[in-house]
């Protein structure tokens, strides 16, 4: 997993994670456990697991709690750095994983105290809405084990029964030294008692991700030079920006050019937001965070898809606002870029700068666009407005060093992009002949070509994206017949 968190600091505020005391002692039952087969935890021997223990509490019958016993105690510090520890859950009891639960970064503190876990969907690839689960262990006593308060509703444990599976795994050790408990593919098969699974309070969706728009795609005409019209780019891609309030803390997020999955126009979904996990991250209880349009009215934004370690994360909004392409060439060092947010409060800001570097590994880029906190999520875009990628953290101590989630990073994560991806090597330059009709220009412009971005049909509103080519449309304008700044709209 490529874990950004470990090169770069954070730009919001937003804590990953949300320490709460431990509730008064409980009354345990139905106490199972599964010893392990045999000794495999490699040289690492804190990531040996010697039993799997299950319980239940009498006075919260939606509560499961799970036990790894390991063979050593364990501290703080432990899965932190690389190495983690879970539970894989098959709550329909077909023999496959339904949801995993696995440490984050955050060290354990002392006093008991419990940190919240996040939920991991690995069939649609995406966390689970409003499912989260504490964990905990005792640093006070060095007790030799990591407890985990799972939620029966929220992972669909309705059956009298729930298969389960603890690992404990460091891939930074020289033999990549792991456990499993059950060994193998198995998983230990515990009696519990089920509960009724009530429908969310928000149903949404389905699980289909959001798939990329198809469309013909040309290359970034002058991508070193600004925008012809700077302040109409930025008001045109302004109308996309919005600021997610999540808690105390802020951050921005931009409106995505996608298709809509069927299930989700049924729930009244209009838009899919894109923004950062660690700008929504307080919110993963209850999946509802307060989203600022760009006129200064509220909705309310359901989270649907997180990945902490992408640190991605989609919202869901209830009504229709414009969108922004994010399909077109491979940037390069040297382009011109900008993008809008809300630092420190101060809603729809505009910056601008150069890409300062593209890495090769994990389509990260870098940029010389002052950013700051509240920043967080918003979209880094080309001279035609086209977003690059997710604004995201800067290099500390250093002078407008700003890291960048390049768009590809989007799929798989947020979106289904199927064979396509949002940046393409073998694009053609923007053609300049002269046609001799619309027909012929859809062919290779599917919704037309716009003289500036600024220009406004005056029918309906295309069918598809309009291309921004002042050229093209000069030397077409014949074609324009209502002199509405666009040729051949569609």
């Amino acid at each position: 997993m490529n874990k950004i968190k470990k090169v770069i600091a954070v730009l919001a505020t937003v804590s990953l994670s949300l320490s709460v005391a431990i509730p008064a002692q409980a009354a345990i039952t139905d106490r199972q456990s599964v010893p392990d087969s045999s000794y495999d935890g490699g040289l690492s021997l804190y990531t040996e697991i010697v039993e799997l223990e299950v319980a239940e509490e009498s006075t919260n019958p939606d509560l499961l709690y799970v036990w790894l016993h390991m063979w050593l105690p364990v501290y703080s510090y432990d899965f932190v750095d690389g190495a983690f520890a879970g539970i894989d859950v098959d709550s329909d009891l077909d023999g496959r994983t339904d949801f995993t639960i696995f440490t984050d970064d955050t060290p354990y503190d002392y006093g008991r105290v419990e940190h919240v876990l996040t939920v991991w969907d690995p069939v649609n690839q995406r966390l689970v809405p409003g499912c989260t689960v504490e964990t905990w262990v005792d640093l006070d006593s060095e007790a030799s084990w990591i407890g985990f308060g799972l939620p029966k509703s929220c992972l669909g444990i309705i059956n009298s029964q729930v298969n389960l599976k603890g690992f404990a795994i460091d891939p930074d050790s020289s033999d990549d030294s792991g456990d499993f408990v059950p060994d193998g593919s198995n998983f230990a098969v515990f009696n519990v008692q089920g509960v009724a699974v009530s429908e969310p309070e928000n149903p949404v969706i389905g699980s289909a991700l959001p798939k990329l728009t198809s469309e013909k795609i040309y290359k970034t005409p002058t991508p070193a030079k600004s925008p012809i019209d700077l302040v109409a780019t930025a008001e045109q891609v302004g109308k996309s920006v919005v600021s997610v309030v999540c808690g105390s803390s802020s951050g921005t997020a931009w409106a995505a050019d996608a298709t809509i999955s069927v299930d989700m126009r049924s729930a009244g979904v209009k838009t899919v937001l894109v923004t950062n996990h660690h700008v929504v991250a307080d919110c993963l209880g209850n999946n509802l965070v307060t989203v600022v349009l760009a006129d200064g009215s509220e909705e309310e934004g359901y989270i649907w898809s997180s990945d902490p370690e992408m640190d991605l994360a989609s919202v869901l909004l209830y009504v229709k606002i414009p969108t922004l392409d994010w399909r077109g060439e491979k940037p390069k060092q040297g382009w011109w870029v900008g993008t809008i947010g809300n630092p420190m409060g101060i809603n729809s800001s505009l910056t601008t700068g150069v890409i300062s570097k593209v890495s090769t590994e994990g389509n990260v880029v870098l940029t010389s666009v002052p950013i700051n906190p509240g920043n967080s999520g918003g979209p880094l875009f080309d001279r035609s407005g086209r977003v690059i990628g997710v604004v995201t953290a800067k290099l500390v101590d250093s002078e407008n060093m700003g890291i960048i989630i390049g768009s590809p990073s989007l799929c798989g994560t947020l979106f289904d992009c199927g064979y396509q991806r949002p940046w393409s090597t073998s694009l053609k330059s923007l053609p300049l002949k002269k046609y001799s009709n619309c027909s012929k220009m859809n062919g290779d412009y599917t919704g037309g070509v716009k003289k500036t971005i600024s220009s406004k049909n005056k029918g309906k509103t295309p069918i598809y994206r309009a291309v921004v080519s002042s050229s093209v449309y000069a030397k077409n304008k014949h074609l324009d017949k209502d002199r509405d700044g666009l040729v051949c709209e569609k």
